[in-house]
């Protein structure tokens, strides 16, 4: 599965209730079918098909499901310690997108500093993304260090101008350095751009917390 269809399934499991069916997990393609019927039962699934030597896509299925259960934390020291596995057969870039991932997790647990050695262990192992700029900047805003967290939130958005979490993160940092006037017209770029996406509703919460005065 990749990069990009797991984090945009990652952000539907965070939504996800529970459902009912039958499968038998023994795929990334079953696993997301059966997370989407039970993910309770996914979960158990997974759980076997990793006991029965399912490997790494086990693995991912089983975080996956305990996404979909709320586990978040659970859910994002799986994929860490996956991707620290060296006997795991995943490549560097492979690792580094599990990292990724699992940055996403932990900053939505908040448990940010565990967020900011994860996403540099991500770009020590597969380098810097525009996106994994972004996460390094936000971890570093939640430590409480806007300052340092704009260059690399500035370096995003010169590198992908239109990514919605880079405009995000720039009015957010600019906002924690009470510079948020500054920074309203890239979160109302972010409303512009993907107004169903999973920045819409903070950007739409800091520009009215600009607007008020906060």
């Amino acid at each position: 599965m990749r990069t990009g269809r797991r984090v945009a399934l990652l952000g539907a499991l965070l939504m996800l209730a529970p459902g009912t069916g039958e499968a038998q997990v023994t795929s990334l393609a079953s696993c997301e079918a059966r997370i989407t019927e039970d993910p309770a039962a996914a979960r158990d699934e997974a759980a076997d098909w990793r006991w029965n030597g399912g490997g790494a896509a086990a693995t991912i299925c089983e975080a996956y499901a305990l996404v979909a259960l709320g586990a978040t934390r659970n859910a994002a020291l799986k994929l860490t310690q996956l991707a620290e596995n060296q006997n795991a057969g995943l490549t560097d870039p492979e690792r580094a997108d599990l990292l990724q991932e699992a940055t996403v997790l932990w900053i939505t647990d908040g448990r940010a500093a565990l967020a900011e050695e994860t996403i540099r262990a991500s770009i020590a192992a597969g380098g810097v993304t525009p996106m994994r700029l972004v996460l390094r900047a936000r971890t570093t805003r939640l430590l409480g260090d806007p300052g340092a967290a704009l260059p690399d939130v500035e370096a995003a958005l010169g590198a992908a101008p239109n990514l919605p979490a880079a405009l995000y993160e720039h009015g957010a940092v600019l906002h924690a350095l009470d510079r948020g006037e500054e920074g309203i017209e890239s979160l109302f770029r972010v409303l512009d751009l993907a107004p169903d996406g999973p920045d819409a509703e903070r950007a739409t919460v800091l520009i009215q917390e600009i607007a008020q005065g906060g």
